[in-house]
C-alpha cells in the first residue's frame, strides 16, 4: 500500500543523471599551486600553477594556466603556458598559448596567439595521448652511488 512503484524510482534516478553539470568556478582572485582533477566542469578566472584534468574547461580572459590541460572540451580566452590536449579546443581572440595543442577539432578566432604546434589526432589515438601529463620517474637509493662510481 505504501510502497513506491519501481518505475517511479527508476525514472527519478534517470532525471538525476540527466541534470546539467554545474561547473566549479575558480574566481579571478584565486591562485592555486597544484594539480586539479575532476570529472566535472571547471570555469577558471584565476591562476593555476599545475596541471588540469577535467571533462570541460573554460579559461576566462583573466585566467593563467602554467601547466598542461587534458579535457574533452576546452575553451580558452586567457593564457595557457603548457600543452593542451582535448577533443574540442576553441581559442578566443584574446587567447595566448605557449605550448602545443593536440586536438580532434580546433577553432581559432582571429587575434589568438599560439607559440607551439597544433596537431590533429584521430579518435583512436586520442586516449593514448591523454595519458600521464608528466613522466613518471623512479629514484632508488643506490642510483646516486652508481652514477658516482
Amino acid at each position: 500500500m505504501f510502497s513506491k512503484n519501481k518505475n517511479e524510482t527508476s525514472s527519478k534516478s534517470q532525471k538525476n543523471q540527466e541534470k546539467p553539470r554545474i561547473p566549479s568556478i575558480l574566481s579571478e582572485d584565486l591562485h592555486i599551486n597544484g594539480d586539479l582533477k575532476t570529472e566535472g566542469d571547471i570555469q577558471l578566472d584565476g591562476v593555476i600553477d599545475g596541471d588540469i584534468r577535467t571533462h570541460s574547461l573554460t579559461v576566462g580572459a583573466s585566467a593563467i594556466v602554467n601547466g598542461s590541460i587534458v579535457a574533452e572540451t576546452i575553451n580558452v580566452s586567457g593564457t595557457v603556458n603548457g600543452t593542451i590536449t582535448g577533443t574540442v579546443v576553441v581559442l578566443a581572440s584574446t587567447a595566448k598559448i605557449v605550448g602545443d595543442i593536440i586536438h580532434q577539432s580546433l577553432a581559432i578566432e582571429a587575434g589568438a596567439r599560439i607559440e607551439g604546434m597544433c596537431r590533429h589526432v584521430d579518435p583512436d589515438r586520442a586516449a593514448e595521448l591523454a595519458g600521464p601529463t608528466r613522466p613518471s620517474l623512479v629514484v632508488t637509493e643506490g642510483s646516486e652511488e652508481a652514477e658516482a662510481s
